[in-house]
């Protein structure tokens, strides 16, 4: 079981992890979910928006049981500005 869990939106904003990992598709909810795997560290990416990071969250957590999720990347829809 995987000790870390981690949501991005894009795989650019985080290819080193995707580039280095195990890659698997799982099915959850009716969708393929494709999960990168590294060490004790568990990837999926949502794609844009709150509604995709929440499908995507709910994924990882039903699929991959993580002890910690974290989401991380650009942000860049915080504001019209960025």
């Amino acid at each position: 079981m995987p000790k870390f869990g981690i949501v991005a939106a894009l795989e650019r904003e985080v290819e080193e992890f995707t580039r280095k990992s195990a890659v698997s598709h799982r099915v959850h909810d009716g969708r393929t979910v494709k999960v990168f795997e590294r060490g004790d560290t568990v990837l999926v990416c949502s794609g844009i928006g709150r509604q995709a990071a929440r499908r995507a969250t709910e994924a990882l957590i039903t699929l991959c049981h993580p002890e910690t999720v974290q989401s991380v990347g650009y942000a860049g829809a915080l504001t019209p500005a960025l």
